[in-house]
């Protein structure tokens, strides 16, 4: 998320999933033309994996100590927000995978059809057409299945957030 060209709030998807709390950060850049000295740089403060997302300017950055608070009018108003938007998009999310389940489930009928007709004829060119179904059916149950998971992790930092 960019907001300004010297200060920038980010939230760490990879220390937020598997802490199940949402892990918010925030980095400041020197201003241009400064050149940070190597021992003012803290060897913890970036990780090795941010300094590639940075790429050769995280230099440039500094983090800042970033704290929040949640009053009892940002609680009610959270639970609002929750209850009204969230709830939608899990229900059309839903929806979604059913119509992918579904569809899944039609092409291994599909291929159990085939599969059905062609077992005591077992030609070449039928065997790749069996084979490629089954291939189709493995590529989009392995898609939902993916889909499914990101979706259940999403619901569950949601559920951290706003509960």
């Amino acid at each position: 998320m960019v907001t300004g060209s010297l200060r920038e709030p980010l939230v760490d998807p990879t220390r937020t999933i598997p802490a199940g709390k949402v892990n918010i950060g925030a980095f400041c850049t020197y201003a241009e033309g400064y050149k940070a000295e190597n021992e003012m740089i803290d060897y913890q403060a970036i990780p090795l994996n941010k300094t590639q997302d940075f790429g050769v300017h995280y230099k440039k950055y500094y983090p800042l100590e970033a704290s929040f608070f949640k009053s009892s009018l940002d609680k009610r108003l959270l639970e609002h927000l929750w209850n009204r938007y969230c709830y939608i998009n899990i229900v059309k999310k839903c929806r979604l995978l059913a119509d992918q389940i579904n569809h899944v489930v039609n092409k291994l009928q599909q291929a159990k059809r085939h599969l059905g007709r062609t077992s005591f004829r077992p030609l070449l060119e039928q065997d790749r057409k069996q084979d490629d179904i089954l291939a189709k059916a493995v590529k989009d149950s392995t898609e939902t299945a993916i889909e499914v998971i990101n979706s259940f992790m999403s619901q569950l930092i949601k559920q951290r957030l706003f509960n």
